[in-house]
């Protein structure tokens, strides 16, 4: 996983992972054809603040586009998606997707539209200080599982003596709260609705040496004839990104309005994002293959997914920055 500890310097621009059940946008069919309909897999947090705020502000039918976004309760489930044909294109972290890839392999990545080390964080119940008095925590399967195990190890502690209780996010702090379970990791709102209940923060994952990036996914055979399509969803987001900067107070509201989410949590992890969307670097390809071999030591692999067949390294310079509209 990469280290960072600074604030990324976005190179172009983009938007993020998640909580509720699929929703009445819901997809009815593959978009097939050139200029049909694209169904979008997302998360329902403000990790996905620059779909919500493209569908919002109407973005995505200004560069003429017919898209509908489809929430899931899970960004992992978004990514199972377009395997089953319910949507064409989706967002997820990068973490979560790479345990998906090997049963997946026409999956394809496009670009990064996010990063993040202070938007997942560990949030204990009270009495609890230190990783060291965790006995069980809970976890959603791939990002938030990894970053836990990653917790303890930057702790020295052995996380065969942690048990790890797998659920879905909204259960998690009313959890803690009782004593179900000594801490969580996840993304807001979780960690600020765990504050409500009176749980306390114990750290993020950036201070501890790890961040994540969010991925821009599709499928292989959809692609080969929607490259403009695809390229112009990227330039949308990349354009929704730079509006999340210049009026976050606006992304916040369109978050609210479309998942739901207070209006001040949304704020809160807004500023917690860093949004730029971009193409791939020699340091995220380390950053994949470091990930697949713990995945691979821990046995939740059991061999490595084809990351370059998957991971289109200059996808976005090639295709998306010449997109100006879909066909």
């Amino acid at each position: 996983m990469r280290h960072h500890k600074n604030k990324w310097a976005a190179i172009a621009v983009a938007g993020v992972v998640s909580v509720a059940a699929l929703s009445g946008c819901g997809a009815k069919g593959a978009g097939s054809s050139a200029g049909g309909p694209i169904n979008i897999g997302v998360g329902v947090d403000a990790a996905y603040a620059p779909f919500f705020l493209a569908d919002h502000e109407g973005l995505f039918k200004k560069a003429g586009l017919d898209v509908k976004l489809v929430q899931f309760s899970k960004g992992g489930e978004a990514v199972q998606g377009i395997a089953g044909k319910q949507v064409q294109m989706a967002g997820n972290s990068d973490t979560t997707t790479i345990t998906l890839l090997a049963q997946n392999p026409d999956l394809r990545v496009l670009a990064i539209y996010e990063q993040a080390g202070r938007y997942l964080k560990v949030v204990a119940r009270p009495g609890v200080t230190e990783a060291s008095q965790i006995k069980k925590i809970g976890v959603v399967a791939g990002l938030s599982d990894y970053m836990a195990r990653k917790y303890f190890e930057k702790a020295g502690i052995d996380t065969s003596s942690v048990k790890f209780v797998e659920g879905d996010p909204p259960e998690m702090p009313a959890l803690a709260k009782k004593g179900t379970i000594d801490a969580y990791l996840l993304w807001e709102p979780w960690p600020a609705q765990g504050e409500k209940l009176g749980l306390k923060v114990l750290t993020d994952t950036g201070s501890y040496g790890y961040s994540y990036v969010h991925w821009l996914l599709t499928d292989s055979s959809w692609l080969k004839t929607h490259e403009k399509e695809a390229g112009t969803v990227a330039q949308v987001l990349a354009e929704a990104t730079k509006e999340i900067d210049a009026e976050p107070d606006k992304a916040a509201e369109a978050v609210h309005d479309e998942a739901k989410i207070p209006v001040e949590d949304a704020k809160t992890a807004i500023d917690q994002i860093d949004w730029g969307v971009r193409a791939f670097e020699a340091k995220d390809m380390s950053s994949y293959k470091e990930q697949v071999d713990y995945f691979i030591d821990k046995g939740i692999l059991k061999k490595s997914p084809d990351l370059k067949s998957a991971v289109l390294t200059d996808w976005f310079t090639s295709h998306a920055t010449s997109s100006k509209g879909a066909s």
